[in-house]
């Protein structure tokens, strides 16, 4: 019996998409230096970008505050929505920090949502606004020395403890405000900025 021709193009089709799709696949997992390498995190080069400049900043004022950078890093990913957040993008305030009375520098009101009672309650807030990044964290290292409740986060060293407690220091009204800070910080291993 003789072949038909159909089935050896069909064959001869087949074989072509196969080496194409091989060829595709060794092109994937050797990629030219210029291309950017996957990271473990599943993180956008912006927020990676965004993570390195706060750590950087936090490894370099922890000598003068003693305050954990791997911490510091968590609180401006949770507060800020990554640099993301009206408040963060157009006036560098990245820790969600207050305005209250005794405060002489720039401000800004904005709508907030605070936890009252397990209710997220939705009102207007006072916050402290900046001119630059530097600033914005000059401004968080200011505001966390500047209250006696939260001397005890200087020079803690242990980042869970250290998340614990400046939730019931005050900081947030959150209830899971801790635990969302210390999954930030062993989801994206900020611990490593505390080793300088």
């Amino acid at each position: 019996m003789k072949l038909r021709p159909l089935p050896k193009i069909i064959l001869s089709v087949f074989m072509i998409i196969v080496c194409v799709i091989c060829g595709i696949s060794a092109c994937t997992r050797h990629r030219r230096p210029s291309e950017p390498a996957e990271n473990n995190y599943g993180l956008s080069r912006k927020q990676l970008e965004f993570i390195e400049e706060l750590g950087n900043a936090s490894q370099k004022n922890y000598s003068k505050y003693g305050i954990l950078p791997s911490m510091t890093v968590a609180q401006a990913i949770l507060e800020s929505g990554w640099g993301e957040s009206e408040l963060s993008a157009l006036y560098y305030n990245f820790f969600g920090m207050r305005a209250d009375s005794t405060y002489t520098g720039e401000k800004v009101t904005l709508r907030t949502g605070e936890e009252i009672d397990g209710v997220l309650i939705k009102m207007d807030g006072d916050f402290r606004a900046y001119d630059s990044f530097e600033e914005g964290i000059e401004g968080y290292y200011d505001f966390i020395t500047g209250y006696e409740r939260y001397s005890n986060l200087i020079w803690e060293t242990d980042y869970k403890t250290a998340c614990y407690m400046i939730k019931e220091d005050g900081w947030a009204t959150a209830s899971n405000y801790s635990e969302c800070l210390i999954d930030i910080i062993e989801s994206y291993d900020l611990t490593r900025f505390d080793y300088t």
